[in-house]
């Protein structure tokens, strides 16, 4: 995938970190934003957040462990 985006954009691969800081949403929008969108656009481009999620080591997911979950209590809280 990163060596079929550099040649659409025509850009050096240097340029290529940007472009995923871009996509991720961690970059202000700025003049290369509509072109890094238009080509992810093209090529159908699609984040995978979990893999997102994996990668940075956080998930903002919370796991709940209960005895019964057919108990009114916990059905209201959960």
């Amino acid at each position: 995938m990163r060596k079929h985006i550099i040649k659409s954009t025509s850009w050096p691969e240097s340029l290529l970190r940007r472009a995923a800081h871009i996509l991720a949403g961690e970059s202000p929008r700025s003049k290369s934003w509509d072109k890094v969108f238009g080509a992810a656009k093209q090529l159908g481009y699609v984040r995978n957040q979990l893999a997102a999620n994996l990668r940075s080591g956080s998930s903002s997911v919370i796991g709940i462990i209960v005895s019964n979950i057919n108990t009114p209590f916990y059905g209201k809280v959960v």
